[in-house]
């Protein structure tokens, strides 16, 4: 469990350990047996929401804290202010996050890009005002490719490969074309002002002028999204375990 624990306190600003606390030790044995898959799935929501808020206040922590993030603002605000100015900085955040998922993947899969590019475009073009997907982004952008099946022959196996498994990137096809689609929706939606904030600031990311601090996110993320399947499993296995009394087996057995 010390794994766990590692991991749970890393969220502890957000309330989420006290929420997951607090659940437990107010529910009698019996509602946890009779709602068992209810309260595990609440516990895995809490985590994974919790795994998010720290995803979204870290990438923007390290990146503002980077050296060259001076010299985008260009003297107009300090770092401090920037922070400070709640409303725009929660936007910051999210914005931030979208194009980092896009920018990894794309770093990893170049190849997918133009498919990805031209089925954004399509997609707002069929949809200006109401992004929500039919049922969802990853099946959309399956039936776009299939219009064309013998060109985009190689995106259709990539695609499929990676709904199968995500990769060590643990980014999914959907999670991409949710960021990809957001992105380019606000872009076309904000005045010219924000627009341009938002253009430089990707234009930095992708000269690589944040390296130190998305790398350092990379490494993050990648550590805590292990330990966080690791506690979701753990999670799955001990309310698996409420089902019998014989769930964890003999203890004595294999001592003889």
């Amino acid at each position: 469990m010390g794994i766990s624990i590692h991991f749970l306190v890393i969220f502890s600003n957000f309330g989420s350990l006290l929420l997951l606390t607090n659940a437990v030790e107010h529910s009698t044995t019996q509602v946890v047996v009779e709602d068992s898959e209810k309260t595990q799935g609440e516990i895995l929501h809490i985590l994974r929401d919790a795994y998010n808020e720290a995803s979204h206040r870290l990438l923007a922590e390290a990146v503002v804290n980077e050296p060259n993030f001076k010299e985008f603002l260009r003297g107009k605000t300090t770092a401090e202010q920037f922070i400070n100015d709640k409303t725009y900085y929660d936007q910051f955040k999210v914005q931030l996050y979208r194009y980092y998922i896009v920018h990894l993947f794309f770093v990893k899969y170049p190849k997918l890009k133009t498919s990805v590019d031209s089925f954004t475009k399509d997609f707002l073009s069929h949809h200006p005002k109401d992004i929500a997907p039919k049922y969802c982004y990853a099946t959309d952008f399956d039936e776009f490719l299939r219009k064309d099946a013998k060109k985009n022959e190689d995106d259709l196996k990539q695609t499929e490969a990676l709904i199968q498994d995500p990769g060590d990137l643990r980014i999914s096809i959907e999670q991409l074309l949710t960021a990809k689609v957001n992105l380019a929706y606000q872009m076309s939606v904000w005045q010219k002002a924000d627009k341009d904030y938002y253009e430089k600031l990707f234009k930095y990311i992708d000269e690589n002028k944040f390296a130190d601090s998305l790398q350092k996110f990379t490494d993050w993320r990648e550590r805590a999204l292990s330990e966080l399947e690791t506690i979701e499993e753990l999670v799955i296995e001990l309310y698996a375990s409420f089902a019998s009394i014989d769930a964890f087996g003999d203890p004595d057995e294999g001592t003889a």
